[in-house]
């Protein structure tokens, strides 16, 4: 069964992105999207904070940072 992977940017004004959905045949590889959808916005959107190593903290951070 594949994982459907679907990022939404809620509450933020600043975002004005539609949603991005994506179609993986593992749950691992959809976390890994996940992974690398982070790390790619990190930097532009969070450059106060230090991209953390760990990618189950980064994920949270980010979400948890969003102005």
């Amino acid at each position: 069964m594949p994982f459907i992977l679907t990022i939404r940017e809620q509450g933020s004004s600043w975002a004005g992105r539609d949603p991005v959905s994506s179609i993986h045949p593992t749950e691992r590889d959809a976390h890994a999207a996940l992974v690398d959808y982070v790390r790619d916005n990190w930097d532009s959107e969070i450059d106060e904070i230090e991209r953390p190593a760990d990618e189950d903290e980064l994920i949270q951070q980010y979400f948890a940072c969003v102005p």
